[in-house]
């Protein structure tokens, strides 16, 4: 009872703040939710008239499992500076969630895969990227198609519109067994 993946209900909410320090630049904060359905599993467990009472009980545990839900906080901003002629971009962000939802194989416990919830998890992290054009007729390229089996690149005559930096470092943490805040 209650546990069909059909009969979930509920309201996801999304939310975003942007402020425009300038017709350039801006910085936003946003708010998410988000969740997969539980559902059944077919045959969780190997059972048999030996399985002792506990086994059996864990092994009812099995037949269904609850939907996952994450939770997403994130903090940023899109700066254009210089003139235009530097981009920095950045955003720290929260994801928690709960339920976590993981597919298992484990012929100890059943000779088909089985579905079932893990523990929390809260995961952190920051990314951004800074874009600097050389002169104002340099166009944006990106690193996939940065000039660098051009045949100028081992003479060392880019030519102003060839010259970009690129740099995105991104990191993340995960932190199993957090609880949701």
């Amino acid at each position: 009872a209650g546990l069909s993946p059909a009969s979930y209900t509920g309201t996801l909410w999304k939310g975003n703040l942007t402020y425009k320090l300038d017709d350039r630049s801006l910085v936003y904060v946003t708010y998410s939710e988000g969740f997969r359905p539980g559902g059944f599993n077919r045959k969780p467990c190997n059972t048999t008239s030996a399985s002792t009472p506990a086994q059996v009980a864990a092994c009812a545990k099995l037949k269904a499992y609850v939907p996952d839900q994450v939770k997403n906080y994130e903090v940023g901003w899109k700066l254009s500076l210089l003139d235009r002629s530097l981009q920095f971009n950045a955003a720290a962000y929260q994801i928690d969630w709960s339920n976590i939802q993981m597919t298992v194989f484990d012929q100890n416990i059943s000779n088909q895969t089985f579905t079932t919830n893990f523990a929390d998890a809260r995961i952190r992290g920051f990314e951004g990227d800074v874009t600097w054009r050389a002169t104002p007729a340099t166009k944006p390229v990106s690193p996939a198609r940065a000039p660098l089996d051009s045949p100028r690149c081992g003479s060392g005559a880019l030519t102003e519109r060839e010259v970009m930096l690129t740099i995105r470092p991104k990191s993340r943490r995960l932190m199993p067994g957090s609880a949701a805040a």
